[in-house]
């Protein structure tokens, strides 16, 4: 976890013992939700300055974006009849694998979307797939200009996107369809840039 990752002690007497317990537990298991989970968390979150003090260095981590609001609301999330309002479903994340395709008409038009992985292994998938596309709907993260790839911790995203998006729109494939540039997660960024200068992305 981070704090081992930065050397940083934990301060509260508790702390240990939540971290133990949640280190043994296998978090892809169907067991992993027990009731001392969620009060484990909330006291590690809530009580341990040394959790605050990595979490302030999460770009370095690959850690969610959501990740604070779901710490924030783990006492609600970990109970039995516990039922996600609309605010959880915005923020849970689910990577995307393959291709994922729907359907819909939209005033009496059929649209056709498909959704493909931007990971780098993901894009071998798809690149040749789609010629003869109506338009290209290219999402990069504007938040992330301070964190590194997943597959890559000495490639910025950012940098990473912008490559990747230079690549999509001068392929042969998509020569005849339109590219729409969707710059997401404005909030995030406007939260991050008050203290996260953007020359760590573009020092010039």
């Amino acid at each position: 976890m981070g704090c081992q990752k930065f050397n940083i002690p934990f301060q509260n007497p508790d702390s240990e013992l939540a971290n133990k317990f949640i280190m043994n537990v296998d978090p892809l298991s169907a067991a992993f939700w027990v009731d001392e989970i969620a009060q484990h968390i909330t006291t590690l979150w809530t009580k341990e300055p040394a959790i605050k003090a990595a979490y302030e260095m999460r770009a370095k981590m690959q850690l969610i974006d959501s990740a604070s609001y779901l710490f924030d609301s783990m006492e609600r999330l970990g109970k039995a009849d516990y039922s996600p309002n609309q605010a959880d479903i915005l923020r849970a994340r689910l990577r995307t694998s393959g291709i994922v395709e729907k359907s819909y008409k939209i005033n009496n038009v059929d649209f056709k979307f498909l959704d493909v992985g931007g990971q780098r292994n993901e894009r071998r998938k798809w690149i040749h797939c789609f010629e003869g596309v109506t338009a290209v709907m290219f999402v990069a993260a504007i938040s992330e200009y301070d964190q590194m790839l997943y597959e890559d911790e000495k490639e910025n995203r950012v940098h990473e996107a912008i490559q990747v998006f230079k690549n999509i729109s001068n392929s042969k494939y998509f020569a005849q369809s339109s590219m729409i540039l969707f710059l997401n997660k404005k909030d995030l960024f406007e939260d991050k840039i008050k203290s996260v200068p953007l020359t760590v992305c573009f020092p010039e």
